[in-house]
């Protein structure tokens, strides 16, 4: 038998593209994510486009957070991930269980979100400072350039995070 599945066209190397089709991915779903929480009769249901925004949503936000957390030295965004997952947990719990045994277990991802959160946070915001103190004492004076664009790397992956938590949060209270 011959094999007729032609080899991928590699454009830059292997990596590069691996990770340019990884960003176009994530990007896309996020972006898909975000036009189903805007217009939520899109599947005729509200509760259905919020809930495939928000799983395409979420999918986006992980797959653009991996390939960012590959190529990127902005370190913290698994955990911050991880919170807000387990807070939003707590939080669905909290608004439309109300029993006291659903209290005691989700309290324990409250717990766990918000340490992570608060982690995840912290350790972003440290390694913007660190990369950019490690560029300064390596003459790699890259200036403010370097600081404001790994800053905004960094408030872009948590706005994209936050509008597939958005999603998520709307398919739960429909």
């Amino acid at each position: 038998m011959h094999n007729n599945k032609r080899p991928r066209k590699i454009v830059f190397s292997i990596e590069i593209d691996s990770a340019l089709n990884g960003y176009a991915i994530g990007i896309s779903f996020v972006g898909i994510g975000l036009f189903l929480l805007f217009n939520p009769t899109y599947f005729f249901l509200p509760s259905i486009s919020y809930i495939v925004g928000a799983i395409i949503g979420t999918i986006g936000v992980l797959g653009t957070g991996l390939e960012l957390s590959k190529s990127s030295k902005i370190k913290g965004m698994d955990n911050l991930c991880l919170g807000l997952i387990s807070c939003g947990i707590w939080l669905a719990s909290y608004l439309y269980i109300k029993t006291l045994l659903a209290n005691i277990i989700s309290f324990l991802f409250l717990i766990f979100g918000c340490y992570a959160v608060f982690l995840g946070l912290i350790q972003g915001a440290y390694s913007i400072i660190f990369n950019y103190k490690m560029g300064k004492n390596e003459k790699d004076r890259k200036g403010i350039g370097a600081l404001l664009s790994q800053s905004i790397l960094f408030m872009t992956q948590l706005c994209s995070l936050i509008i597939a938590i958005l999603n998520i949060v709307k398919a739960v209270s429909k």
